[in-house]
């Protein structure tokens, strides 16, 4: 899979494009780009929910309960990221 910067195809078609585009035409692939779903590098976002959870485990400024609640929802998210989005 290769991954694209939408923003920068965008403003090549808007700006840079050799073929005059039909301002409807043009608003179209522009909707299409900005409709496609977003990629990411799962192991780097999971890496940092880690490391986010791992200074909270550790931060002693807050209530027991709250921070457990916190690990909860970090944990949860950290398996949503695993799981591709998936619930």
């Amino acid at each position: 899979m290769r991954l694209i910067d939408a923003d920068e195809l965008k403003e090549w078609i808007t700006g840079h494009c050799d073929i005059e585009l039909d301002e409807a035409i043009e608003g179209e692939i522009l909707r299409v780009i900005d409709d496609q779903l977003t990629a990411f590098n799962m192991d780097n976002v999971v890496e940092s929910l880690y490391e986010i959870r791992n200074e909270l485990l550790h931060n002693t400024g807050y209530d027991s309960e709250i921070i457990n609640w916190c690990l909860d929802w970090f944990d949860r998210a950290i398996e949503i990221v695993e799981g591709g989005g998936q619930e």
